[in-house]
């Protein structure tokens, strides 16, 4: 795609064409790591294309990396600052921030225009929701829908550009807030709370957790707690877009408010900690493993910047991601036979890979593993949790199955490891897991009697965790282990098929197998 000049890589027109409407093909279909490369490829050759660098930051939105969508946005902004696309995407990145002040104020300058693009109208009906359902927790306190209607009409009456005008306007409204000057709080913890709330309502997770829900619904209770718990001090830490915090008034010796409490920051951040780990509980029960491990990728680094150190913290969120793995280890009902038999094959190695069948065993398919075990042996260095040890050894024995039967040992060695970790730890969620790593990795090594004798102590342990799925699917595995063989399958072998599989016709195909045939067995010193 690429060509080399003297003034460096260039893309001809209907190349960088053909670039951007994949990605932008990949991104209408979720695969926002996708997208994000081509947006890169583009980029490479072509700088100031901004409907790509404004798509790149929103693939980077979706993917939770907040700094990376803000330096490109900011790239973009730098150039084109009126651009109703850079204005719009401002706007999204302080909302997925929680800049809610800045956010409503971009929303409503462009909303109150002659011209309302939909995706503006959008954001105002969006943040609308929020601040009603973040307002309308505590009745007692609060007067019901003081601001959720305000906020329409707010568009109609310009001077929007700073929140002293925003101020000035709200002050003379019969809509606010019978106390005035009340901060509020304008963040998710209501939809957190609601959710959680049906949930311990109605009994707790559904199958297939059984047991394991116990320890969910312990987590769960601690969240909604300590969301009660923070309400009071969050309505005064935090401004809606109306009023700033005033100073504090003093009564005798002490403040009635005092902003800069250091308890009161340790409050906020206990909090945030706690948000984290709602959202990536709800993630991990939705199934959604490859979001859950973005967000506690960015928990893990906000609790490094406020040197909060607590290993009970992430041994309950890598508690649940063993929770998690091991009920993807289970016989799927709403397919068919051939369908589950084939995914059977695929655990054990035995037919070519299919990245959604394989995914459905081991969890997210890692596009590039040999990066991804360079981030996995930074963080082992970090880390003091021995359930997130177990979580990353487990990882690293994934990252080297998928790098082809050359790397089977050291996939052993791996799963090897976190066997013992989980043994140390007592959690029978993870060696059920690893040992179950290890079932798919001594078949490909054509141990075929070690590969056994690993299943049944798997078996034995999965009894007493009492998922019937697991059973199934590991039962169905002892019957297969003896009537079927591992297919070996280089990491070159295996990128040839991927390719193949792309080709559109079967002449097209023979002809790239025969091409490849001839430059594998070409002797490499001519």
């Amino acid at each position: 795609m690429f060509r080399n000049e003297d003034t460096g890589p260039k893309l001809w027109f209907n190349e960088i064409w053909a670039t951007k409407s994949i990605a932008k093909r990949e991104f209408q279909k979720n695969n926002y790591e996708i997208a994000a490369q081509y947006c890169e490829k583009v980029l490479a050759v072509s700088k100031n294309d901004l409907d790509t660098r404004i798509l790149l930051s929103k693939c980077q939105q979706k993917l939770f990396k907040p700094k990376l969508a803000y330096t490109n946005h900011m790239l973009a902004e730098d150039q084109f600052p009126d651009k109703l696309s850079v204005l719009e995407n401002r706007a999204s990145i302080m909302l997925e921030n929680d800049e809610f002040e800045k956010s409503l104020i971009t929303y409503l300058n462009i909303s109150k225009k002659k011209v309302k693009p939909i995706d503006f109208t959008l954001g105002v009906l969006k943040l609308s929701q929020i601040i009603n359902n973040s307002t309308n927790l505590s009745k007692k306190k609060y007067k019901e829908r003081c601001l959720g209607n305000t906020v329409m009409k707010l568009a109609e009456l310009g001077g929007l550009d700073n929140t002293e005008a925003l101020n000035s306007i709200l002050s003379k409204t019969k809509l606010t807030c019978k106390k005035k000057k009340q901060s509020f709080y304008l963040g998710r913890l209501a939809e957190d709370k609601r959710f959680f709330e049906a949930v311990l309502e109605s009994g707790g997770p559904r199958p297939p957790f059984y047991k394991a829900e116990k320890k969910l619904l312990n987590n769960m209770k601690r969240v909604v707690d300590s969301l009660d718990v923070a309400y009071d001090q969050l309505y005064k830490r935090k401004q809606l877009f109306i009023y700033r915090c005033e100073k504090p008034k003093m009564k005798g010796d002490r403040l009635s408010t005092q902003i800069n409490n250091s308890n009161l920051v340790k409050d906020m951040t206990h909090l945030t900690i706690c948000k984290y780990l709602n959202l990536i509980t709800y993630l991990l029960i939705q199934n959604q493993i490859k979001e859950a491990k973005l967000k506690t990728e960015l928990m893990i680094e906000f609790m490094e910047n406020n040197s909060y150190e607590s290993n009970i913290i992430l041994n309950k969120v890598y508690q649940c991601f063993g929770m998690a793995q091991y009920v993807l280890f289970q016989n799927i009902n709403r397919w068919n036979i051939e369908k589950n038999h084939r995914r059977m094959l695929i655990f054990l190695g035995a037919t070519k890979s299919n990245i959604p069948l394989q995914e459905s065993l081991f969890g997210p398919f890692e596009i590039n593993p040999k990066r991804t075990l360079n981030k996995l042996r930074a963080r082992l260095e970090k880390s003091k949790s021995t359930m997130e040890m177990s979580f990353i050894y487990y990882e690293k024995a994934k990252c080297y199955l998928e790098l082809g039967y050359d790397n089977l040992k050291n996939a052993r060695n791996k799963a090897t490891r976190c066997l013992q970790l989980a043994k140390e730890i007592k959690n029978q969620t993870w060696i059920v897991n690893a040992l179950i790593l290890l079932v798919s990795i001594e078949f490909q090594l054509d141990n075929k009697p070690k590969c056994c004798h690993i299943l049944y102590k798997a078996i034995a342990i999965a009894y007493k965790l009492q998922v019937p799925g697991v059973l199934i699917f590991l039962e169905k595995v002892a019957k297969m282990i003896f009537e079927t063989n591992a297919i070996h399958v280089t990491r070159t072998e295996k990128k040839i098929m991927e390719v193949l599989d792309f080709m559109p016709d079967v002449s097209t195909r023979m002809n790239a197998m025969y091409k490849f045939k001839r430059l594998i067995t070409m002797p490499i010193n001519l």
